[in-house]
């Protein structure tokens, strides 16, 4: 059966490769994967370039989960 849940939020990280570059397979195929499985909507949260520069990196990580807007959900 397919999820109930409409969103998903992924933390990406990766050795270098930016989301949407040249070299990015992975989030179009996990996107790809999610809405195979009924969520429709899917964002992620990039956390790239930890080795290189863990601290500036992590903060813009950090500024992008508190600019989230979640959803409300009534039950």
């Amino acid at each position: 059966g397919k999820l109930k849940a409409h969103s998903v939020y992924i933390v990406f990280t990766s050795g270098g490769n930016s989301i949407g570059s040249e070299k990015d397979f992975a989030t179009p195929y996990v996107t790809f994967l999610w809405q195979t499985l009924g969520i429709k909507h899917v964002q992620y949260i990039e956390a790239s370039g930890l080795l290189f520069n863990a601290e500036e990196n992590t903060r813009n990580a950090e500024i992008q989960i508190d600019n989230l807007v979640l959803p409300v959900f009534a039950w």
